[in-house]
């Protein structure tokens, strides 16, 4: 095995691996396992505001995070036969493979950042002025 296919496969791996860490993180807080973090989640001044505003947040990401699983997945499983068949295609569509399963998960990660800030700050509307919490 070469080091190019090497370097897709664990790009690919990972790529997969950063989806599914990604999700079982927010699962965890959208049950209620895992009060407000300093670590982990989504971590904006509006999602910090308060208990409520962290679980409202997180449970409102779980749907894009949801669709970010099984595209990912399979860009990655399909960049294994891609890195396998270099000598044949070229190396090209497993890059491509991987590329893409990493801008879709980034694009689903920015989503739900995007609709988890929008619930929490729906939460307390008027708390500030510019509509934007601080953390306590």
């Amino acid at each position: 095995m070469s080091e190019n296919q090497v370097s897709v496969l664990l790009c690919a791996a990972l790529a997969v691996a950063f989806t599914w860490a990604v999700r079982a993180v927010n699962g965890t807080v959208e049950r209620g396992s895992s009060g407000i973090n300093p670590a982990l989640g989504i971590r904006t001044a509006a999602t910090m505001h308060c208990e409520e505003c962290w679980s409202t947040g997180h449970r409102a990401a779980a749907a894009p995070l949801r669709r970010m699983r099984l595209p990912v997945a399979l860009l990655g499983l399909a960049a294994l036969p891609a890195a396998l068949l270099e000598s044949v295609i070229g190396l090209a569509p497993a890059w491509i493979a991987v590329i893409a399963g990493w801008i879709w998960a980034m694009a689903a990660v920015s989503a739900a950042l995007r609709v988890a800030n929008a619930a929490a700050r729906e939460l307390h509307p008027s708390s500030s002025p510019s509509g934007v919490h601080r953390p306590r």
